[in-house]
């Protein structure tokens, strides 16, 4: 027996059952999409192997991935904003915050921070 396709009639009207002669369920095994979001400016884009990319505004603005989120350009976003601040940040023990690439680094050790670089 052949599968069944279920296809909308040419001019893209159509649908799955009427108001009266309905499917009682339905099953589906997996759903891939490659993007999922309001318009072509605001998404969430999984075309690219193994990483995620938020677009807003016409722009891919953060990438996550398996070991990273981060802005899609250096210097690219803030996190947060005045009057829209975070009230915690949680680091995991031995932590390092570069700032500019790593010319001044503050970094967590043992009930310690050591500050690195700059003047």
């Amino acid at each position: 027996m052949a599968t069944p396709n279920i296809v909308p009639r040419s001019d893209s009207e159509g649908g799955l059952g009427t108001a009266s002669k309905y499917w009682a369920s339905a099953y589906i095994d997996d759903v891939f999409v490659s993007k999922i979001g309001r318009d072509t400016d605001n998404y969430l884009d999984f075309s690219t192997d193994n990483e995620i990319q938020l677009r807003v505004n016409g722009n891919h603005e953060i990438i996550f991935n398996a070991n990273q989120i981060h802005p899609v350009s250096d210097d690219g976003i803030a996190l947060g904003y005045a009057g829209r601040g975070f009230s915690d940040l949680f680091l995991a023990s031995g932590a390092v915050i570069n700032f500019d690439s790593g010319d001044i680094a503050l970094t967590h050790s043992s009930n310690a921070l050591e500050f690195t670089g700059g003047l």
